[in-house]
């Protein structure tokens, strides 16, 4: 049985690195959202604003699409250090 938790530790715990890296795309938009939206639908082509969203960090209700950023940009990128450090160091997990 440790030797089953053994290889699981360093053949399973590494593949936790992608979700680091989805975590270090989701504080990329939640810190910088003005790369990747518009703050407004009066930002936007008239003929866009009905299917392109618009950021808010409020949830104030708003008739075009929207994507709520809560601004924990911050903790999404340490979550994201952590999955990947944990990843990192799975292989060299000492035998049981």
């Amino acid at each position: 049985m440790a030797g089953s938790l053994y290889y699981l530790i360093r053949g399973v715990v590494p593949t936790l690195a992608i979700f680091g890296l989805y975590r270090f795309w989701f504080a990329i938009v939640e810190l910088a959202p003005d790369c990747f939206y518009a703050a407004s639908p009066e930002g936007l082509d008239a003929k866009y604003q009905h299917v392109e969203p618009t950021y808010q960090r409020t949830f104030e209700k708003r008739e075009t699409p929207t994507v709520d950023l809560a601004g924990h940009g911050w903790m999404s990128f340490l979550s994201g250090v952590m999955y990947v450090a944990i990843a990192l160091l799975a292989p060299w997990c000492p035998l049981p």
